[in-house]
């Protein structure tokens, strides 16, 4: 689904720049629109799998349906510059979740500390680009019986 889907971008540079200039190359990172509580709820920033059924709460208190967020969730990009591999990605990925958790139980390693308790649950990055983790992502896995 395309994410930008029923805006125009001539009218979007209009409203944020107050000009339309012909021939201008507009480039984004899907990172601060992932991250934008207004599209994904107040709580974008943390690790909430239950926003994808219930929904998520905007600021002004109003509800965002899985279908509206849905809308702004691109992580292969969009348009003619969509990443080509999108469609076997997302196949491999259905694919190897779901054999993995048919077959074994997946809880995550509780690793933080005391300490770590003010590091947010995405992580920290200088770039707007790339999302880089600090360390492992630690994960007890047990073959179901």
């Amino acid at each position: 689904m395309d994410a930008l889907q029923g805006f125009s971008l001539s009218c979007l540079l209009s409203e944020t720049t107050n000009t339309q200039t012909a021939q201008t190359t507009v480039g984004m990172s899907a990172l601060p629109v992932h991250l934008d509580r207004n599209n994904f709820g107040t709580d974008a920033q943390v690790y909430n799998p239950s926003r994808w059924i219930e929904g998520a709460n905007a600021p002004d208190g109003s509800l965002i349906s899985p279908e509206e967020m849905q809308r702004y969730w691109i992580p292969f990009s969009v348009g003619s510059r969509q990443c080509i591999g999108k469609n076997v990605a997302m196949l491999e990925l259905v694919k190897l979740v779901g054999t993995l958790l048919l077959y074994f139980d997946v809880q995550l390693a509780n690793t933080r500390t005391v300490e770590d308790k003010t590091r947010p649950e995405v992580p920290v990055s200088k770039s707007y680009f790339f999302a880089r983790m600090s360390g492992p992502l630690m994960a007890t896995v047990r073959e179901r019986v």
